[in-house]
């Protein structure tokens, strides 16, 4: 029979009999292994005993056809010694096979090594266990794995652990001969504690209280410091109290008392210097008065750069200012990302910047063709919301709550009922609120961050493969933000809830490699993300992309905010959200560029122009729309919202119309300035700095048909009708014509503060410093006492609009009837004012403006009177928003 097939190479019929997890590899020798029938033979192996053949006479033995020859071995020409005994002792009947048959070339296993070496886990929890054998190619490379005690812990064939009682075993993992072997310790179930603050700050002798809630149950706690020179944890009454000891870092870490707790850490930064501006120890009031007067003058004298910076980001702005006032009224220092708006909170977090693949995997079944091709996408660092806006936020920037599910929903649900340009009009105020450069974020970011950054775990939704541990869908309504669990990030709410508008035009994927990408230049639909609190599971996979109309309002539809790291290198412009009034230019500056720009937009609603690193914009038609630049140089592109506002609104009651003319916010010096010469009075005095943000005021006073309209009666002394100026009326009769207004038309009309008055009357940003309001001849724009005509019989006030305007084409604002202001009144002092309300209480309220009874004297725009609220002695008004 060996004769027979000694020159004929025959055809290999091998049964192959899989590896189970209970059985177990035989060594025969080095380098040769037997697993049921089939054999390993590694390359190095040149004897097997006593038999000895000539290559072309070596032979296999096995019961069947055997699996060890189910590859054909070529090219070998060394002398192999097969144990005739040892390998029959295996098998029952003998087969012979030709040499070219065995399989001689596995590569054996070096070492197997697996992905944690120690762990503990609570009774029921589990672990995934990963085993790497190395080489990758290694035959065979199965791994068997088995525990020590599977009374403790058990593992299964998908390689995960699972806790069964108290103990310690171990988990081996075993390929041939290489094992590697994971110490497995169980303990009971743990109590989870959580704090309500992780970062805090406060100075030295300053008390911080943390609240800690244990879950399942209370236990007794334990607190400790990490460096007890910097704060000291102390348990009072069941309250933690942290005291700030001196300048540092502490970690303060609660914990059960028994040590058997899932614990959770504070981390405290106690502040010796920052806030101190003069450097005398203290923080108080004094401090604040410095650093506003450093911001207008710029002068380091006896200031102390470094201790102003009290929020660390590298300069001294009105940040600053917001941050040392909080302090002194609240005794604790903001942390970091935390802002504050008219006493509502909300926070930003840090995203890292970094490279990730965009858009659905083509094995995502349920994807949509507009969410391929995948492309690759790098980002720079930039901040993004913790949570979806909130209406108590956006009431707080707006004073308004547009929301669908407001009223018996908490103030902390999302807000709703927004569009894209609603959401441009609040972040514009919220930026002149705050000093920053807040804006939605880009479709690239927003993707980023839903799937958690550089620390995505890959998941199908934010947070998690199950939607129900992170999302808010299928539902109702929309729910409290935050009361799903965070994604890698930390971030809440980027499945579900409500869907989220981004800053970019819809447009179709490309497959390119993209760097810090905006969208495209032009468009017909913005990008919405996220799917909500109606929509169904699929939907709120992190790739899933929605368009819609910019001016579109849906109960489903919110926004989530984005910012710019403090990058002082990035490219970059100093607004994000510009408003121009229509037929007026304005400029932003371009920062951190090369000098070569490219600049796009949408040329029916702005033309915009580069001079040098400057951006000009000029509003031509009523609208918002995006400006795109472009640095030739780098190719980094970035973008600017600009709302080009209609400088007037007319509204009707009743079929009377009234006109409101916008005011750009801007900085004026307010009181006794040069051009008001000796006329001006001591309550005048001293001359100060004031910032205003943009605001609506009336073209004239209010007439008497307007108030007959709204409130059925004309209180006026000369009762003309029609165009003449309301008169008098109080301070209090006023708050009730303005209180019926608003009831009527939805708005929020009210009277301006002395401030707006002042800058109103000097013509805002486009003053041309006269003395009276838009002339220095009063005889120009004023009714007052020398020009009344004795014609009339009788003095009285006249048709508004008669006189000339002032450069914002506003009439009237000197002479004709004096105008009631919203302040109490109260003296001035010379610090730098940010929209300035007047003093909190007092018993007479502002007018302004001087009358037709007045000498010219009292029509000047700096000249103050006041009356108490009750009185109205031939006074009038003019409205603002």
């Amino acid at each position: 029979m060996k004769k027979s097939i000694q020159s004929t190479v025959l055809l290999l019929m091998a049964l192959i009999v899989p590896m189970t997890a209970t059985a177990a590899y035989d060594q025969l020798a080095d380098g040769v292994y037997l697993d049921g029938t089939t054999l390993y033979i590694t390359s190095g192996v040149t004897s097997l005993g006593d038999l000895q053949v000539d290559p072309d006479e070596i032979y296999c033995y096995a019961t069947i056809p055997p699996a060890c020859v189910s590859n054909t071995f070529l090219g070998y020409d060394a002398t192999i010694h097969v144990p005739a005994a040892g390998m029959v002792s295996y098998f029952t009947t003998l087969y012979w096979y030709n040499f070219n048959n065995i399989l001689s070339d596995a590569i054996e296993p070096m070492s197997v090594a697996m992905n944690t070496t120690e762990a503990e886990l609570e009774i029921g929890q589990q672990l995934s266990l990963i085993a790497t054998v190395t080489p990758s190619d290694a035959t065979p490379k199965t791994v068997y794995w088995s525990s020590t005690d599977s009374s403790v812990a058990t593992i299964n064939r998908g390689c995960t652990v699972t806790a069964v009682a108290a103990g310690e075993c171990d988990i081996f993992a075993r390929c041939i001969d290489k094992v590697a072997v994971c110490h497995v310790t169980v303990v009971p179930p743990r109590v989870t504690i959580t704090l309500d603050k992780h970062e805090a700050r406060l100075l030295p002798n300053h008390t911080l209280t943390l609240t800690a809630t244990c879950s399942p149950i209370d236990v007794e706690l334990a607190v400790t410091s990490s460096n007890p020179d910097v704060a000291i944890p102390r348990i009072v009454n069941g309250t933690i109290m942290v005291v700030g000891v001196a300048e540092g870092t502490a970690v303060i870490t609660v914990n059960a008392a028994d040590g058997c707790g899932n614990p959770d850490s504070c981390a405290v930064t106690v502040y010796t210097e920052h806030g101190d501006v003069n450097c005398d120890g203290y923080v108080s009031i004094s401090d604040v008065t410095i650093l506003i007067d450093f911001l207008l003058s710029d002068s380091l004298e006896s200031f102390s750069a470094k201790n102003a910076d009290t929020n660390r980001d590298g300069k001294v702005s009105i940040s600053d200012v917001t941050a040392l006032i909080d302090f002194l009224l609240s005794g604790a220092w903001p942390q970091e990302g935390v802002y504050t708006v008219n006493g509502v909170s909300f926070k930003m977090i840090e995203v890292e910047g970094g490279t990730f693949i965009m858009g659905a995997s083509d094995g995502d079944t349920n994807a949509q063709n507009n969410e391929r091709p995948t492309h690759q996408v790098t980002l720079s660092g930039f901040q993004i919301g913790e949570t979806e806006v909130t209406q108590a936020l956006w009431t707080a920037v707006m004073a308004s709550n547009p929301s669908h599910f407001s009223g018996y929903y908490t103030e902390n649900n999302p807000v709703e009922q927004v569009s894209w340009i609603d959401c441009q009009e609040f972040i514009a105020k919220l930026n002149q609120i705050t000093g920053k450069h807040f804006r939605l974020p880009t479709e690239a970011e927003w993707e980023f961050a839903a799937r958690g950054g550089n620390k995505s775990m890959g998941y199908k939704y934010s947070g998690s493969n199950i939607i129900n541990e992170v999302a808010w869908y299928s539902s109702n309504a929309t729910h409290e933000v935050a009361t799903k669990a965070p994604n890698e990030l930390g971030l809440y709410d980027m499945s579900g809830n409500v869907m989220e508008w981004c800053q970019d035009w819809y447009d179709s994927y490309s497959d390119g490699a993209q760097t810090n990408p905006c969208g495209p230049v032009s468009g017909i639909y913005r990008v919405a993300r996220n799917s909500g609190w109606n929509s169904v599971e699929v939907y709120n996979r992190v790739s899933v992309r929605w368009w819609e109309d910019m001016t579109t309002t849906s109960h489903i539809l919110g926004l989530r905010l984005a910012l710019d790291e403090d990058n002082n290198s990035k490219f970059r412009l100093s607004e994000t959200v510009l408003t121009v009034i229509k037929s007026n230019s304005e400029t932003v500056d371009i920062l951190n560029g090369s000098g070569s720009y490219t600049v796009m937009g949408d040329s029916e609603c702005v033309t915009a122009s580069v001079n040098g690193d400057m951006l000009m914009v000029a509003g031509e038609s009523v609208g918002t729309t995006t400006v795109h630049v472009t640095d030739n140089n780098t190719g980094a592109a970035i973008v600017l919202t600009v709302i080009v506002a209609s400088n007037e609104e007319v509204y009707t009651i009743s079929g009377k119309s009234f006109k409101m003319v916008a005011v750009k916010g801007g900085t004026f010096t307010m009181g006794a300035t040069e051009e008001q010469g000796n006329d001006a009075k001591d309550n005048e005095k001293p001359a100060h700095q004031v910032t205003l943000s943009s605001y609506w005021i009336g073209e004239t006073e209010v007439t008497q048909e307007l108030w007959l309209a709204v409130m059925g009666n004309n209180p006026s002394s000369h009762n003309n009708g029609g165009s003449y100026p309301v008169e008098q009326v109080s301070w209090n009769d006023c708050q009730l014509f303005i209180t019926k207004l608003n009831a009527i038309t939805g708005k929020n009309f009210r009277l301006p503060t002395e401030a707006e008055w002042e800058f109103a009357a000097r013509g805002g940003v486009k003053s041309l410093f006269y003395k009276y309001s838009g002339s220095n001849d009063y005889d120009e724009v004023a009714w007052c006492f020398p020009n009344v005509s004795s014609s009339y019989n009788y003095r009285c006030p006249r048709q508004v609009k008669n006189k000339k305007a002032n450069e914002l084409g506003l009439y009237d604002m000197s002479g004709n009837v004096s105008e009631w202001c919203q302040d109490w009144y109260g003296p001035y002092d010379s610090l730098w004012q940010l929209n300035p309300n007047g003093p909190s209480e007092g018993t007479s309220r502002v007018f302004r403006g001087g009358d037709y009874w007045s000498n010219p004297e009292r029509c000047r725009v700096s000249n103050r009177n006041a009356l108490s609220p009750a009185e109205s002695s031939g006074i009038g008004l003019r409205l603002c928003m």
